[in-house]
């Protein structure tokens, strides 16, 4: 992409248009779905207790619920098993 390009999509108020999800930067990493409960405390800074999670490494964190499932950000599996959260991405809704 030129920098004409960005320039065009700018003035034509397409800008967002060109812009990846945050979550790409970590499709290739397992997700992790967390229910409304599990995912309040984390948002708390919590590490919780999800079944079948991944039992070493990094993991993408997801809010699943009835209307979106939601791009919470990225934790990391602890030792006791639980998934503390390590950088999140609190506001809006990415789909």
């Amino acid at each position: 992409m030129t920098l004409g390009e960005i320039e065009n999509a700018r003035a034509e108020g397409q800008l967002e248009t060109l812009l990846a999800p945050v979550s790409s930067a970590v499709s290739q990493w397992p997700t992790v779905r967390l229910n409304e409960a599990s995912a309040y405390y984390l948002r708390q800074g919590q590490p919780v207790l999800v079944p079948h999670a991944p039992a070493e490494g990094w993991v993408q964190l997801r809010e699943s619920c009835s209307k979106t499932t939601g791009f919470l950000g990225v934790g990391e599996i602890m030792e006791d098993g639980r998934i503390a959260p390590r950088r999140l991405i609190l506001g809006g809704r990415e789909l």
